[in-house]
């Protein structure tokens, strides 16, 4: 059932529906289906958040984040003019960004997830880059692996219609 997922991941674009339009379309054009909703989550949470304190030292912009209605919480997210570090380390643990970034993104007019806020395995073109990179495909390019992705899975699809 994984080919179905990659099919898709890499065919159809999620229907918008966050208050970041921008940044979600973004996400819904490197993300796999599944992940992007779990992206897409993080981003609605942006929703939620205030800026309680703001300060910058150097180039490096602090932000203390609270959530509407909620005593006690409190992150802090740091931003350089490039990248991002959230003290919930969500990023790191679970290799998304989380909505305290998402919500940095928005005050700073970052329109992009960057780049070092992206993991591969993660992105639909993760299979693509692995085949790249074995020795196996070298005179292989992207468009004869897609091709013949596409013929196995409209091999499968006929098994599957002639099942049903």
């Amino acid at each position: 059932m994984s080919w179905f997922f990659d099919f898709k991941s890499s065919s159809t674009d999620p229907v918008l529906s966050t208050q970041l339009p921008v940044i979600e379309s973004h996400a819904g054009k490197i993300y796999t289906a599944e992940l992007f909703k779990e992206v897409r989550h993080e981003i609605l949470k942006a929703g939620e958040l205030i800026v309680s304190d703001k300060s910058e030292v150097g180039g490096r912009k602090t932000y203390r984040l609270t959530k509407y209605c909620k005593d006690g919480y409190e992150r802090s997210v740091v931003y350089d003019g490039s990248t991002f570090e959230c003290s919930c380390k969500r990023f790191e643990s679970r290799g998304i960004p989380c909505s305290h970034i998402f919500y940095v993104m928005k005050e700073e007019h970052v329109d992009r997830i960057p780049s070092n806020l992206v993991l591969t395995r993660w992105t639909k073109d993760a299979k693509i880059q692995f085949l790249n990179s074995s020795n196996c495909n070298d005179n292989v390019d992207l468009n004869t692996i897609a091709e013949v992705r596409f013929g196995s899975y409209c091999n499968v699809l006929t098994e599957l219609c002639k099942e049903a």
